[in-house]
């Protein structure tokens, strides 16, 4: 295996090609010319030589990737919905609601007891249910726990017990927590 050819990433790839295809065009005026130059660039393979990778632009812009994967699935959308549409999938939904909502109950009745009032049972459900869309929104991977767990109860009780000892607000120590860790 030769090292004169490297497999790059598609998003490092297209950037090189739109700014490619940039390049010509200011410096080109539309023409047909152009324009041919402009469909071969972009449809070119994505195998390049080991001196292109080292012009590959690491960073994009903020949410141009959510931007692109968005415009990407927009036409398959109506699809999407039409064929969710059945008895399978609404039973596969109730499921995921429930499972989601009874560890938000009973972890919301231990986090009551162990804050003294100060996060229960609606704050846990109203918290999960606001992750949950705000996940559901901007992420690509399905398979993450959005509720709360064991470990986070054992560490909220910890910080709960340091609240009291110190003489310290509760809520505001632990916003302070979740925001520097």
């Amino acid at each position: 295996f030769s090292d004169a050819f490297a497999f790059t990433p598609m998003h490092s790839v297209k950037v090189n090609l739109i700014r490619n295809s940039q390049q010509s065009f200011s410096s080109v005026q539309h023409s047909s010319v152009a324009r041919k130059h402009y469909a071969t660039t972009r449809s070119s393979l994505t195998m390049s030589t080991a001196a292109a990778e080292n012009e590959e632009v690491l960073f994009e812009p903020a949410f141009k990737g959510i931007a692109r994967d968005y415009k990407a699935r927009l036409p398959s959308l109506k699809s999407d919905v039409t064929d969710g549409l059945n008895t399978q999938c609404l039973a596969a939904t109730l499921f995921l609601f429930f499972a989601c909502l009874s560890p938000a109950v009973g972890f919301g009745a231990l986090f009551s007891t162990v804050t003294n009032g100060a996060i229960g049972t609606i704050e846990m459900v109203s918290s999960t249910a606001v992750c949950g869309l705000i996940y559901s929104l901007f992420s690509a991977q399905p398979l993450t726990i959005i509720g709360s767990t064991g470990p986070v109860l054992a560490f909220v009780a910890c910080l709960a017990q340091l609240a009291t000892t110190m003489n310290l607000p509760f809520l505001p120590l632990y916003a302070w927590t979740g925001l520097w860790t």
